[in-house]
């Protein structure tokens, strides 16, 4: 289950990595930070199911 996850949390932090490419940090700055602490936490998220996954094969 978790590998599943993991996978649907990877196409997040796809979407949320293109999406903050196309802003302009200078313009568009309230955005830009609150995108940025989503990917953050996309990536936490997806490091622990990473570990969980491993812990299941074991």
């Amino acid at each position: 289950l978790a590998k599943l996850q993991k996978e649907l949390v990877a196409r997040q932090i796809v979407d949320v990595k293109s999406r903050l490419q196309r802003l302009s940090p200078v313009n568009n700055a309230q955005e830009y930070h609150v995108l940025f602490g989503d990917l953050i936490a996309l990536e936490q998220y997806h490091k622990a199911l990473g570990d969980q996954a491993a812990g299941e094969i074991l």
